[in-house]
């Protein structure tokens, strides 16, 4: 059975990443995140620097894995497979995390399993929606992904007006409401003139815009109620349950392909690579946009990953040849959607608060405590 349905069907390894790309890619963005990290780690202003590096972390993560996800759709020809492959990695790499977190007692008792099954629908947006995202990624460019995801925002504003509870939803203003209409309008100008769209891709990114905004309120109205579970441990369940529905759809899409070929791709040592490397960029960006949603409302996420994507389209057309400067429609989509994302993120950011006395004032404290004891 030919899965080859739209996409990626012409492409050749010419018009994608190299491996030794993709890992210059990696070096480039995780290398001054790992420092930055690091340099505020040693110095003790982690939380302070909290905001700017975990947003910047997960948007790293999210570039990396979707450009990987690119490259082995092509090499593979199985989005599924490299699905159930990666779900499988982050299963077991963030239960081993969670498992090690644990300092006592079991790490399963009778209120956290109540809780993960409280988690379950949210789980199952996750597997919809990374089901959906590979397919994207056998059957669009990274233009046409951007071009629809980045309409997400608005769309989930929206959502969470209807159905979340007030102390929830984002704060709405005109200001707000123009900054989200200019990533739209960004978002409309860039397909204008955008000669690369596919119906196939068409269809299977609608799939996946429709796909993310109930799965990413449900994540965050669920996040909330299990609170009592780690983040490791959502990611390893959600990792658990992508596992059978992605390799039993590689399975029957491609009869056999994928059991019949899988020590090739192991064996293939560009492949295993960019595999190891897609892997862990998964569990990352998972287990980053989950803390990322227990702290901020669901439409500050998806302009976080908005973002992230207009730096996939600059790498798409650097690495995967997309034509994207032929137009000058197009730079101003994009020119406009990340002034809109960019303007969205300052009129949502919240004011840094002031000290705690357990911070700055911590040796005057201790030492007045000390002289009175």
């Amino acid at each position: 059975m030919d899965f080859a349905l739209g996409g990626h069907q012409d492409e050749t390894e010419d018009t994608v990443a190299s491996v030794g790309q993709t890992l210059l890619v990696y070096l480039m963005l995780f290398t001054p995140l790992i420092a930055a990290w690091m340099g505020a780690s040693y110095a003790g202003t982690v939380t302070k620097h909290y905001g700017i590096l975990a947003p910047c972390m997960y948007s790293a993560f999210a570039i990396t894995s979707d450009l990987a996800n690119q490259s082995l759709s092509v090499w593979t020809v199985s989005p599924m497979g490299i699905s159930a492959i990666q779900a499988f990695g982050t299963f077991l790499g963030m239960g081993v995390w969670a498992a090690c977190q644990r300092k006592e007692g079991p790490l399963f008792s009778w209120l956290s399993c109540m809780s993960v099954l409280r988690w379950l629908p949210a789980a199952m947006g996750f597997v919809a929606y990374q089901l959906a995202n590979h397919w994207v990624s056998y059957t669009c460019s990274l233009s046409e992904r951007v071009v629809f995801m980045n309409l997400t925002p608005a769309a989930t504003l929206l959502a969470e007006m209807a159905i979340m509870q007030p102390h929830l939803r984002s704060k709405v203003s005109v200001k707000i409401c123009v900054s989200l209409g200019a990533m739209a309008a960004g978002a409309v100008l860039f397909a204008a003139q955008y000669a690369g769209f596919s119906g196939v891709g068409v269809v299977s990114a609608s799939l996946l815009l429709a796909a993310s905004i109930p799965y990413r309120i449900l994540q965050r109205w669920l996040l909330l109620e299990c609170n009592d579970l780690s983040v490791p441990l959502l990611c390893s369940v959600d990792g658990l349950l992508l596992v059978v529905p992605s390799w039993l759809v590689a399975s029957s899409s491609l009869e056999g392909y994928v059991m019949q070929n899988l020590s090739d791709w192991f064996s293939t040592p560009y492949i295993a690579v960019v595999l190891f490397l897609s892997t862990i960029s998964l569990a990352g960006t998972h287990a980053s946009s989950l803390l990322l949603l227990r702290g901020a409302p669901a439409t500050s996420f998806t302009v976080i990953y908005n973002m992230a994507n207009f730096s996939i389209v600059l790498f798409g057309a650097l690495l995967f040849q997309d034509p994207i400067f032929e137009s000058p429609l197009v730079c101003a989509g994009i020119a406009v959607s990340l002034s809109g994302g960019a303007a969205y993120s300052f009129l949502t950011t919240p004011p840094s608060a002031p000290p705690t006395p357990g911070e700055e004032g911590d040796g005057k404290d201790n030492s007045k405590a000390a002289e009175e004891s």
